[in-house]
């Protein structure tokens, strides 16, 4: 029986491949996983919520693959492990983000929270729509965002990735 997918394609490599980013598939409205998940390009058959992007010296173009295959391809089974288990953590840190009890909320409506030296301020602008701004203590830089948001919710969510930005931006990781 011939290997599925690529997996069976001769003119595609098989391994010396190099991860390059990887991508969560969902959603941040709660799409059930049915409704939004892709399928592994390499081995065409599993359904995966993130894609590992992969690319190759002798192959044209990205191929983004499910964990199994992505270990497969670069010859890394641990390390696209824990890739997926770092993505996946951080999914749920940022579903938690809006909820934690560290956001306060100021006299004039606007609400903001501080962590790692990283202070986030989500508030209303003239047009009533949520807009987010994050400022660092450690180096005095603000940054006000342009995207408008129609929910707190959203602009939570959102700031989540701001200060996850700002912490890479710091060289902490996540």
């Amino acid at each position: 029986m011939p290997a599925p997918g690529k997996w069976g394609d001769p003119t595609i490599p098989k391994d010396g491949w190099v991860y390059e980013e990887i991508r969560d598939l969902s959603p941040d409205d709660g799409t059930p996983f049915e409704e939004y998940h892709g399928v592994c390009e390499m081995c065409e058959r599993k359904r995966i919520r993130r894609q590992h992007i992969m690319t190759h010296p002798n192959w044209p173009g990205r191929v983004a693959a499910g964990v199994v295959c992505a270990g497969k391809m670069e010859n890394n089974k641990a390390a696209a492990k824990r890739r997926e288990r770092e993505a996946r953590n951080r999914a749920g840190r940022r579903q938690r983000w809006p909820r934690l009890h560290a956001w306060k909320k100021s006299g004039s409506g606007n609400h903001h929270i501080s962590r790692d030296g990283i202070h986030v301020l989500v508030y209303r602008n003239t047009n009533q729509q949520w807009q987010i701004r994050v400022r660092c203590e450690h180096t005095g830089g603000d940054k006000w965002g342009k995207k408008e948001f129609c929910s707190l919710e959203q602009a939570k969510l959102r700031s989540f990735d701001a200060h996850q930005y700002s912490r890479d931006q710091l060289g902490w990781g996540s």
